[in-house]
């Protein structure tokens, strides 16, 4: 409990830079690439001397390549996040996933059926935690809708899971 909060600087300070590439809406072959960087410092001092500073880098990387078959589609995603930290920690910890996916659409109904598969990976410094030590590694990834009033009413369905890197600047 600070009772002398006011003798304390902070300051953040960040950079997020996002790119993304898809081709063209109704093709036959499909393909997205999207990527995210944020490179963050975190500084906190005191007028008694005290500071720290966390360096945080975060990547984010995702693709997803399919082909079109009537009215269906077959996809395949991929996803990776990566935060490194320095200074107060040096840490890190990356998400990786594969996720196949089965896409119906006719009419008033869209279904897309897959299936995750994903894997978290952390440094030493994270171990301490005893939750990341067990990981669930396949996850249902279904989204059904279905227009009632075109436009305006859906009904939907969606049931998923995974491992979600939530990093210091996320907070």
């Amino acid at each position: 409990l600070h009772q002398q909060d006011f003798r304390w600087v902070r300051g953040y300070n960040a950079m997020d830079l996002d790119f993304r590439a898809a081709s063209k809406d109704g093709a036959r072959f499909k393909y997205s690439l999207d990527a995210g960087y944020i490179a963050a410092v975190d500084n906190s001092s005191g007028t008694d001397g005290m500071y720290s500073r966390l360096n945080e880098q975060v990547l984010d990387l995702s693709a997803a390549v399919g082909s079109r078959f009537n009215d269906k589609d077959f996809v395949l995603e991929a996803d990776m996040s990566t935060a490194l930290y320095s200074d107060l920690v040096d840490a890190s910890a990356t998400v990786v996933a594969v996720t196949p996916k089965y896409i119906y659409e006719r009419g008033a109904l869209y279904a897309s059926l897959g299936v995750r598969f994903d894997k978290a990976f952390y440094a030493e410094y994270f171990n301490v935690f005893q939750g990341l030590r067990k990981q669930q590694v396949i996850y249902p990834d279904v989204d059904v809708r279905l227009k009632l009033v075109p436009e305006y009413l859906s009904a939907c369905l969606k049931l998923g899971g995974g491992s979600r890197l939530l990093s210091y600047s996320d907070i």
